[in-house]
């Protein structure tokens, strides 16, 4: 049975990763990173997280990232052609609360159809400000003085304690600037706490916090807000939507097929094989031989192609035993409405209904 949460692992004590502990006053406050192996664990420490929803084929850790991921797929774009980027951290938590049930295909072609609605974005409403230079002395030293400014978002999730930090930063590789998302996760939130409160963190230490049913929404949340970002962040958001929609497509069709083929080996259980072989045609007669072999393999096969065709192939010989015309070995008309009424759901469960022209002795 499937577990009713997501696990995700925190580390304590990586403090140049994407994920770091960070101590800070209230919300208003900047926080600071926490030395969590010399400072003591306390209820005001958070995890800043700069989480990702994708990871790129070029990703010089590649390897080692897409391993941790629980769904290994590729994102392909609103056409559906595959782009050269992977589920991962946000898509991959995306993936698992509609594989859980907390949200239905429903809820994500509607957060798709929000998505695509949107045409303004977060990157061309604010930038970094720098003020004018003046003169400032330090000293014997003479500088110019600027101030620079970076916008700071803050996006509280309702009913929950989890924040959401958006701050705009100069490019590093480019010029311009660009929203970098932070979610916030309060340390007291882990399922650890109790043991790690007022304590230094250990060596590689690790926390754990629980995704459930109750406070899932922080993903579809964060996933719409990614969104708001910028155009780029839109079009990724999309890509990523469109792929958990083929997902579930893809998945619903294999149902679809398995539950095709358990239904094909149902009705083949009905069959009964002594029947058959007490025909005093058998076991002289091809036909009735290959009934009772390809019956046995259908009931033992894992084969999908092989049960399809095999199923098929057992109603028309079920089809000809009742045919005067044909092998016509069937006399008696209760049986052969039974094995017709058989050859019947074979043909349903495989290739159509076949509608056999029927002697009118045989429909008496």
């Amino acid at each position: 049975m499937s577990s009713p949460f997501i696990k995700v692992i925190l580390p304590l004590t990586t403090h140049s990763s994407k994920i770091r502990v960070k101590k800070r006053k209230d919300i208003f406050y900047q926080g600071v990173p926490l030395a969590t192996r010399q400072e003591k664990i306390t209820n005001d420490c958070y995890f800043e997280w700069q989480i990702s929803y994708d990871l790129k084929e070029t990703n010089r850790n590649f390897d080692k990232f897409h391993k941790t991921t629980l769904n290994k797929i590729k994102i392909v774009d609103e056409n559906k052609q595959p782009t050269d980027r992977y589920i991962y951290e946000l898509s991959d938590l995306l993936i698992e609360i509609v594989r859980k049930g907390f949200v239905n295909l429903n809820h994500v072609e509607k957060l798709l159809k929000e998505v695509k609605e949107e045409n303004k974005f977060i990157e061309d409403e604010l930038e970094v400000c720098r003020t004018q230079p003046k003169e400032y002395k330090f000293g014997k030293w003479n500088f110019l003085l600027s101030t620079i400014k970076h916008p700071l978002l803050i996006y509280e999730f309702s009913g929950l304690i989890l924040k959401i930090e958006i701050i705009i930063k100069e490019k590093q590789k480019a010029t311009g600037s660009q929203p970098m998302l932070y979610l916030c996760i309060p340390i007291k939130l882990v399922e650890e706490y109790k043991e790690i409160e007022s304590k230094l963190a250990e060596t590689k230490q690790k926390a754990t916090y629980l995704i459930t049913k109750n406070n899932f929404q922080f993903v579809t949340e964060t996933i719409k807000i990614f969104a708001l970002l910028s155009k780029k962040h839109h079009q990724d958001v999309v890509n990523i939507l469109t792929t958990a929609l083929c997902l579930w497509e893809k998945s619903k069709k294999n149902e679809s097929k398995l539950s095709q083929i358990n239904q094909i080996k149902n009705i083949v259980t009905k069959t009964d094989l002594n029947k058959i072989a007490n025909y005093p045609e058998h076991p002289q007669s091809k036909t009735l031989r290959r009934i009772i072999r390809y019956a046995q393999r259908i009931i033992n096969s894992n084969n999908d192609q092989e049960i399809f065709r095999l199923g098929t192939d057992l109603a028309y010989y079920l089809n000809a035993i009742c045919d005067p015309n044909k092998a016509g070995y069937v006399k008696d008309e209760k049986e052969k409405k039974y094995w017709l009424e058989i050859s019947k759901e074979l043909f349903k469960n495989t290739i159509g209904v076949k509608e056999e022209k029927v002697s009118q002795e045989n429909n008496i």
